[in-house]
């Protein structure tokens, strides 16, 4: 199985790993796998209200299709892990499309206590 979770809660866990476009400084020893990371562009321009959900979506789909990313493996290698960002569970946030992603590849995939 592999978690969703956030680093206010999970990011000091043995098991954490970044997925956002950087890590906190505060958590200098996570391992960063900026692989599931939205650009910095596309934040910014949700953060800005340049863009809604849904396009936000549709573009970091791209992003994430464009990098041909080896799923199988990717599940295999962090079974027990959990991929955190900066948003609660109930934010938009990019790891809960991560998160359906793996879950459409076979993983088991929830959201960490």
């Amino acid at each position: 199985m592999i978690y969703t979770g956030y680093y206010a809660k999970h990011g000091k866990l043995h098991n954490a790993v970044s997925i956002s476009v950087y890590k906190p400084k505060w958590l200098p020893h996570m391992l960063h796998l900026p692989l599931f990371a939205p650009s910095w562009d596309l934040v910014k321009r949700i953060k800005n209200g340049e863009i809604n959900e849904e396009q936000y979506v549709e573009e970091f789909l791209e992003i994430l299709e464009s990098r041909n990313i080896d799923y199988k493996q990717i599940i295999a290698e962090f079974d027990e892990k959990i991929l955190c960002c900066f948003e609660t569970p109930q934010d938009f946030c990019h790891r809960h499309i991560v998160g359906l992603l793996l879950k459409e590849h076979g993983a088991i995939v929830e959201e960490k206590e």
